[in-house]
């Protein structure tokens, strides 16, 4: 029995192949995928499971039995399924009870409009060429239930000719617990796209020297390119989005960019379609300006944006929320005067937090081998972890911006840190050194301004005089 079988797209390498170890078919299936050697084309296709009874259970089984999408590329067929899955999460309805009659018939017509769907797709979506020059284009776009982005590779030829395909795409139902603007998920779309543009270009092996990123939200675009004040959510996804950007710069060329609605290809994947129009959807190979110089495209640079929509995003900013500081503070840092009895009691509270519930948010990885009843060093460094995180949802990142000669990024706790000291010979008078009216207390200031450089015996400058927020005046040897 031989358990190896070979096959190529190739009818030569085909030829060389021994009749025992070369496919009988030329259609294959991987990983529930077919692949017809001959034409070199994936068949997508969507087959319906027979469900004796319908549950969340059933329901769930089905929506990832339709088909292997790891690509997402059958995204704008899918999301009405994933929509309606959140729909019977949010009747707290136990896994094997039977739906309600009513989302019984909704849930035979979102099967009805994608079971039986099938589409044959090139394998290849692009060739690397030496002379060939590629483009990334990222789609992005949300509704109240869903945001999406689609991507599409633009390939330049050496005669000019260009070709445009999908290459990925990526859907998430918006959040369940919490009911967000529609300006805030088109946030959230960018920083998805963005996301899966950077997973892109270092995966692919892809050397693209231009990536851009296209959204209908007017608002979104001004809160990106905006220096105003905003809401602390709004300000930390904001920030998330410039540092992705720049990430995104140092190795290509990055802009953003303003599509009409109707020219917005991530558009579908947030609406949905039904299988008859998905077949011949623009969705496949984008739109067709694509193809044509950057000069006649139908978008407009962040750049821009007209101050009526600048005012616009001001009015809007004010109505996502009440108070845009407002921040309630889970930890009683006002109260307590040492940052080292702060850390205890925080550590004291998410220690009872983890024995009272089976929260696993503060887990720890010591935690079977306490044998002290005072925190240890693990609890004490996740205590100091959501006091800084405390601190940052107060008073938000906007501060990060203000001073140029930081380069920070968020680490896998989501805490803002700096990836690069700065030489204090670079520093500058009145330069903002901490957050503002930030509460913590560790032994250095809570916010200071430097007022004076102070250079030593060998004219280098290691030291400088700063102002704190009580006036008083200090000398800090350590600020770069």
């Amino acid at each position: 029995m031989n358990l190896r079988d070979y096959l190529s797209d190739s009818a030569e390498i085909n030829a060389q192949i021994k009749d025992l170890d070369r496919a009988k078919s030329c259609e294959l299936k991987v990983l529930g995928i077919k692949w017809k050697a001959d034409d070199d084309t994936l068949i997508m296709e969507c087959a319906d499971k027979e469900q004796i009874k319908v549950t969340k259970r059933s329901v769930l089984s089905q929506i990832n039995g339709f088909c292997f999408d790891p690509l997402g590329l059958l995204t704008p067929l899918m999301i009405p399924a994933k929509i309606f899955l959140q729909d019977v999460h949010k009747q707290k309805l136990g896994w094997d009870t039977i739906l309600p009659e009513e989302h019984i018939q909704r849930w035979k017509a979102i099967k009805e409009d994608i079971a039986g769907f099938k589409k044959a797709i090139p394998r290849t979506v692009l060739k690397k060429t030496p002379e060939a020059k590629y483009m990334l284009s990222v789609f992005v776009d949300s509704s109240k239930r869903a945001y999406a982005c689609c991507l599409y590779t633009t390939t330049s030829t050496k005669n000019g000719t260009k070709n445009t395909s999908l290459f990925t795409a990526k859907a998430k139902v918006a959040p369940i617990k919490k009911e967000q603007t529609i300006p805030r998920l088109e946030l959230l779309s960018i920083f998805l796209g963005l996301s899966v543009a950077e997973t892109t270009m270092s995966k692919c092996g892809i050397n693209f020297t231009e990536v851009n990123l296209f959204s209908d939200s007017t608002i979104a675009l001004l809160w990106i390119a905006s220096s105003r004040k905003l809401p602390p959510i709004v300000t930390t996804l904001v920030q998330k989005i410039r540092f992705a950007a720049e990430r995104i710069r140092e190795t290509a060329k990055f802009n953003f960019f303003h599509v009409p609605t109707e020219e917005n290809a991530a558009d579908c994947a947030t609406r949905g379609i039904n299988k008859q129009d998905f077949t011949a959807s623009r969705w496949w190979k984008g739109p067709n300006w694509l193809n044509y110089p950057n000069e006649e495209w139908p978008v407009r640079p962040i750049s821009d944006v007209k101050d009526s929509d600048a005012d616009e995003c001001e009015m809007l900013t004010h109505q996502t929320t009440e108070d845009p500081n407002k921040c309630d503070p889970n930890w009683p840092i006002a109260m307590i005067s040492s940052y080292p009895k702060l850390k205890r009691i925080v550590a004291y509270c998410l220690r009872f937090i983890r024995m009272a519930s089976k929260n696993t948010r503060f887990k720890i990885a010591d935690e079977d081998q306490m044998a002290s009843r005072l925190p240890n060093a693990a609890e004490v460094i996740l205590a100091e972890k959501q006091i800084v995180l405390q601190e940052q949802r107060i008073h938000g990142t906007a501060l990060v911006s203000k001073n140029k000669q930081f380069k920070t990024v968020y680490d896998n706790d989501g805490i803002l840190r700096k990836i690069e000291e700065p030489q204090i010979a670079n520093q500058k008078l009145e330069t903002l050194l901490l957050d503002e009216d930030s509460q913590l207390k560790r032994g250095y200031w809570p916010m200071a301004v430097i007022t004076q450089l102070v250079p030593s015996k060998d004219v280098e400058i290691r030291s400088a005089i700063l102002r704190t927020t009580s006036g008083r005046e200090i000398q800090d040897l350590s600020i770069a």
